[in-house]
């Protein structure tokens, strides 16, 4: 069990940077099926305060992301309290 993906977990404090590295951690990567067309989906826990204000930051965590890693991770975030 546990995370399947090391380099996400690795970037993921530069990626939200310091205002959300204390209150955020992925906690899975699912779907991301080119065959039936569905995009990959980031589910990251966050603390319920800071919850709406990362929610408009999502797309830049998943731009830097996507400069750090090499690759675009996911589609989209889904928050979980």
């Amino acid at each position: 069990r546990g995370f399947t993906q090391p380099a996400l977990l690795h970037y993921w404090p530069e990626a939200v940077g310091v205002a959300y590295a204390h209150c955020t951690h992925p906690l899975k990567l699912s779907g991301g099926n080119a065959s039936s067309n569905t995009a990959a989906i980031l589910t990251v826990k966050i603390d319920c305060e800071y919850a709406t204000l990362f929610a408009y930051e999502t797309e830049a965590v998943l731009k830097r992301l996507t400069t750090l890693l090499g690759y675009r991770p996911a589609e989209r975030i889904v928050l979980v309290h």
